[in-house]
């Protein structure tokens, strides 16, 4: 098993490749745009957004289901997306 490591908010999750590859239009699997985020030194993707929607992310990505938690504004949910 292969995996990419993203640093959001201080939060470090790793986040398995095959599961991504499932979802062909997730952002995260677009390598160009990626790039500007990578830091080659500590080999981790270190993105600046909103660690509680990044975790609605990961969570999609493990098991396919996305949802919105009842903390999340729905237009920063719709924003997001």
């Amino acid at each position: 098993m292969t995996f990419h490591i993203y640093l959001v908010a201080g939060y470090t999750y790793e986040l398995n490749t095959e599961n991504m590859k499932k979802i062909p239009s997730l952002i995260l699997n677009n390598s160009v745009y990626m790039k500007q985020f990578y830091d080659p030194i500590r080999q981790v993707y270190c993105i600046s957004r909103n660690r509680a929607f990044f975790e609605i992310l990961v969570f999609y990505i493990n098991h396919g289901i996305l949802s919105r938690p009842i903390d999340i504004p729905l237009d920063l949910y719709i924003e997001e997306l």
